[in-house]
């Protein structure tokens, strides 16, 4: 799946037992679940722990204010995303839990859920009182 967060840069980034990237227009991607944040392609990853933010954390800090240049939602519910920096941050399903949450700007939801697969509601679901 594509979403329309291409061009979209990160204005604020939040930690507490998960990470949080927002962009300029206010869609949020809440990641709970260990990913990897590369530098470069030819270079090993960082693993982010969501957990052990304080140890694992510091290197996410370099998204701050870069555009998002390709995101990407597999069906298996691989998240991926590519920044103008280079760097390229790619999140697998968790088998317990939601690995990842994006809500757009527009209320439009995408959850992995666990085990993998994604759950997709449109920006004007019912259930939201719209």
């Amino acid at each position: 799946m594509e979403y329309s967060l291409q061009g979209q840069e990160i204005s604020r980034i939040c930690f507490d037992y998960s990470v949080v990237l927002e962009t300029i227009d206010g869609t949020e991607l809440r990641i709970e679940s260990p990913f990897n944040l590369f530098a470069a392609e030819s270079m090993p990853p960082d693993e982010v722990l969501p957990d052990l933010l304080r140890e694992t954390g510091s290197v996410v800090v370099r998204l701050l204010n870069v555009k998002i240049t390709e995101a990407s939602i597999r069906e298996s519910g691989e998240l991926s995303l590519r920044f103008a920096s280079g760097q390229y941050l790619q999140c697998l399903p968790d088998d317990g839990f939601e690995a990842w949450t994006l809500v757009a700007a527009t209320g439009e939801r995408a959850v992995c859920m666990p085990g993998g697969g994604v759950s997709y509601w449109p920006a004007s679901h019912p259930a939201w009182g719209d």
